[in-house]
């Protein structure tokens, strides 16, 4: 039998899917009349947390700039089902996106977020989302993107049954930014398990 139902294997292909639609995006951007993909898997940081050692790091995938956008990007795959007679779950997730108060659509799978605090207190209920823009927060309010005048961030969510694209895009918020930082200095002066695990309950800001 051929080895390709193993745990490790299965990983292997998850991973080289995941790298796949990334060059496909990339691709896209970067034949944009009059714009340029750069930064692509640059570290950036907010500089030592509070045990004086660990860094506050991440990798971005690549950043966009043109004369109209200078904006880190981040592209995540999704499968796609049906979610009831007349929607999938792609075109359900787009009209919640719609239905909030927070958000501003900007064309048919095209969704701008100006205040990203507003968003995450809105939008808790989609925690995969939230984590996303969170994590790419942390991206787009390093000094490395503010040096650069990077003024914004996207995340390209991926259709991996019909290759549609869908952007939620979103200005940085600072705010944002420090509750990361007290969290994660929170779980590194956390002195038991008992308290990292309060201190990293899914769902909270705490």
């Amino acid at each position: 039998a051929l080895p390709i139902y193993g745990p490790d294997v299965r990983i292997a292909r998850l991973f080289r899917l995941g790298h796949a639609v990334e060059k496909d995006v990339i691709e896209e951007f970067q034949a944009l009349a009059n714009s340029i993909v750069i930064y692509k898997q640059q570290v950036v940081d907010h500089g030592k947390l509070a045990d004086g050692t660990s860094l506050l790091e991440g990798s971005m995938d690549w950043c966009l700039i043109n004369l109209e956008h200078k904006c880190v990007m981040d592209a995540k795959s999704r499968n796609d089902r049906g979610a009831s007679p007349h929607f999938t779950k792609w075109d359900e997730d787009a009209a919640k996106l719609q239905a909030l108060k927070s958000v501003q659509q900007i064309d048919e799978y095209g969704f701008y977020i100006d205040d990203l605090d507003a968003f995450i207190a809105e939008a808790f209920h989609d925690s995969s989302l939230v984590q996303n823009v969170i994590q790419l927060n942390v991206y787009a309010t390093s000094p490395f993107c503010t040096l650069r005048g990077i003024d914004h961030a996207s995340i390209i969510r991926y259709n991996k049954n019909d290759s549609r694209l869908l952007e939620i895009r979103f200005r940085p918020s600072l705010t944002v930014l420090q509750g990361v930082k007290e969290k994660f200095d929170r779980v590194l002066l956390s002195n038991t398990p008992e308290e990292v695990a309060c201190t990293c309950k899914a769902g909270t800001e705490q």
